[in-house]
């Protein structure tokens, strides 16, 4: 299990860093040759295709949580049974999902494309959304059982390629003058080496699984409050995107995009870490709820003080590292010295959450915890759509980040004394220390970020910032959580002998 772990750790923790790279060149790229409206566009479309997949209505997440139990005991019967019924349903969706695609891509033009030739803005979109109608169609499922069964690093390092291969690709074809559609078809052509590449890995290593097993559909009944919980989160999670297209439009939504790449991809990495232990916790919590306890002050310690001491670093250097980016940009002023702490709040209440979230859907807690779930999207919907017209894209921010506020103190709240037994002072306490600890960092970070005007300055800042920062994060995060230091520690001493003294 600790090598699943490790392996899903430095697989995802490589590809996100790939992606990253690569994915602050896509953007530029677009915006110099195509515009901001252009970007606007392709930003707004991906975030509203990940409102579309709602319609998987509960299914993966609740076939994720049946699947633990059933690997860990090895019964293959009762694994064929849940991906039976899971894939009968995705066919099912695949096909909804398709005649929603096709109608999206005709009518999303019209309402807010306006200054972009139709049949381009038509075959963008569609092309952008047929690679999901591939996923429910045929690999969805097997990605699932990858991901339940600790293989998250196989897909890390098949994602890592294919946005290698794709991001290449798109380089190539927007220097050379080609246009977006093609760029957008290239992509789509590329992505279906996914399919060609899981279908290989489930016949060499999972030759007995066999769909025709008489469909389990018992084990995923919890999907329909799953489906609660996961139709809210998608609202939740593009709210500000959606409004940001309807009230302020695609250059508003292209400032926006760029900003939230930066955060985005360092909650991406982040959530590497997070999503690897994962599988190891509800495997543990069906067996043995002690060392479930133990092995989860371990991960929230953790995760929280990467979370903050990633998050300081960013919030120390975005600014100057968006003036370099956006310099070349003319068509927008992309500088807004606002934005930042805004999106820092956001995304670290956002990852404060998500240990004893993932407890929660260890314990299949997903009806009781529903409405609470659907009352934080009334909060972010509500606010959002009131301040945008006042503040305009920070009013959603803060729309999203008072529903945030709400919903992460539920949760902790509710996983600490229904699920665990456990006083969540605990986890306030971490919070507090981290929260210190950013605050007095970020004060001295600023003096020291004052005199960046180029990337070569930038990057030499950021490394020597960051060393000194992860040191005095981890010594303080020690010192207040010597217990999980020595959990963390036993594990690495244990690998060096097994692996290297050995």
């Amino acid at each position: 299990m600790n090598k699943k772990i490790a392996n899903n750790i430095i697989f995802g923790i490589l590809g996100q860093v790939i992606t990253v790279l690569l994915g602050l060149l896509i953007p530029r790229l677009i915006i110099i040759n195509y515009g901001s409206e252009m970007n606007g566009l392709l930003s707004s479309v991906i975030q509203i295709y990940a409102c579309l997949a709602l319609l998987e209505a509960g299914v993966g997440t609740a076939t994720l949580q049946a699947l633990y139990k059933p690997l860990a005991s090895n019964d293959k019967k009762e694994i064929n049974a849940i991906l039976s019924a899971t894939s009968n349903y995705y066919n099912k969706i695949g096909k909804l999902y398709l005649i929603i695609v096709v109608l999206f891509s005709i009518i999303y033009p019209i309402l807010f494309a306006k200054n972009i030739d139709f049949i381009q803005a038509f075959l963008i979109i569609l092309f952008t959304g047929l690679s999901s109608v591939i996923n429910f169609f045929f690999h969805g499922k097997y990605v699932l059982l990858l991901r339940s069964d600790g293989k998250s690093y196989i897909l890390s390092a098949l994602n890592t390629t294919i946005n290698i291969l794709s991001s290449i690709t798109k380089v190539i074809l927007i220097s050379n003058n080609y246009s977006v559609v093609e760029v957008q078809i290239s992509f789509f052509i590329i992505n279906l080496l996914q399919l060609i590449y899981i279908t290989y890995i489930i016949k060499k290593d999972y030759s007995w699984i066999d769909l025709k097993e008489k469909p389990n559909y018992k084990a995923i009944s919890q999907k329909n409050s799953v489906l609660v919980h996961e139709i809210t989160a998608i609202i939740f999670n593009n709210t500000d995107m959606v409004l940001i297209t309807v009230f302020l439009g695609l250059e508003a939504v292209s400032i926006y995009a760029v900003y939230n790449y930066f955060f985005r991809a360092v909650y991406q990495m982040i959530m590497v870490f997070s999503s690897s232990t994962d599988f190891a916790l509800g495997r543990i919590f069906n067996i043995d709820k002690k060392k479930f306890i133990e092995f989860y002050e371990v991960v929230e310690n953790y995760i929280l003080m990467i979370s903050f001491l990633a998050y300081t670093i960013l919030f120390v250097f975005i600014m100057p590292l968006i003036k370099i980016y956006t310099k070349d940009f003319t068509d927008v002023n992309y500088i807004n010295y606002n934005l930042p702490l805004y999106f820092i709040t956001m995304e670290l209440l956002t990852l404060i959450r998500k240990p004893p979230n993932t407890v929660i859907s260890s314990a299949g807690h997903f009806k009781e915890t529903r409405m609470k779930s659907v009352i934080e999207s009334t909060i972010n919907i509500v606010l959002s759509i009131i301040l945008i017209n006042v503040m305009g894209i920070e009013g959603v921010l803060v729309g999203t980040i008072v529903a945030l506020f709400y919903r992460t103190n539920d949760i902790i709240i509710y996983a600490n004394t229904k699920i665990m037994d456990r006083n969540p002072l605990k986890t306030y306490y971490r919070i507090f220390i981290n929260i210190t600890v950013m605050i007095v960092l970020s004060l001295i970070g600023f003096k020291y970020t004052a005199s960046i005007n180029n990337l070569e300055t930038l990057i030499i800042k950021v490394f020597v910032y960051g060393i000194i920062t992860s040191l005095i994060y981890l010594t303080v995060n020690t010192i207040t959580n010597p217990n999980e230091f020595r959990y963390i520690k036993t594990i690495f001493s244990k690998f060096i002998k097994e692996k290297i003294i050995k």
